[in-house]
């Protein structure tokens, strides 16, 4: 109950500050490896390779109700999140020294999407949150393109593209009529 799961356009956690149980629905996740890695009764400590969708606190109930008792997890540190991993992360201090070295480029998150390459017109009307019928276009998400920038993710559903998650703003082209 206590995630960002959306039920009726309403984040799980929502319901749950206000007291309403909403009945779930389980969904398939992979757990790739389960180790204790330390045990002091009453507290343990796990490491999970999961697949995504999986809710550790769900899966901590769950191996906590096998065991025949109870469990409330105190610490969650996610070591990796698809490519991205603790190893190659950067503290602070070494951003703050030289972000452009340490950083990454925004499109780097998304370099394994597909791309959908669009003309001004297209990138003015899809950044501006209007759904926009490209002909030709599969269904599926893809990273929006005008020339080499990147400008944000979006969703096609029967040729129609649907803005999703919109990062540059791109501004009307003055050449249209």
């Amino acid at each position: 109950m206590y995630s960002a799961l959306k039920i009726n356009g309403k984040k799980l956690y929502e319901f749950a500050r206000k007291g309403i149980e909403i009945e779930r629905s389980p969904r398939p996740v992979e757990i790739f490896r389960l180790e204790c890695v330390a045990l002091y009764p009453p507290y343990f400590c796990l490491d999970i390779d999961c697949s995504k969708g999986t809710y550790i606190r769900t899966l901590l109930e769950d191996v906590a109700t096998a065991m025949g008792t109870c469990a409330c997890m105190t610490f969650l540190l996610r070591t990796r999140a698809g490519d991205f991993s603790i190893e190659d992360s950067k503290t602070l201090k070494e951003i703050a020294e030289n972000p452009e070295k340490v950083l990454l480029p925004l499109e780097y998150a998304v370099r394994k999407t597909e791309k959908l390459s669009v003309n001004a017109l297209q990138a003015f009307r899809i950044t501006s949150g209007v759904r926009t019928t490209i002909k030709g276009t599969s269904s599926g998400t893809y990273a929006l393109y005008l020339a080499n920038a990147f400008l944000g993710m979006v969703n096609v559903e029967e040729e129609i593209v649907k803005p999703e998650k919109i990062l540059v703003q791109v501004k009307q082209p003055t050449n249209v009529i």
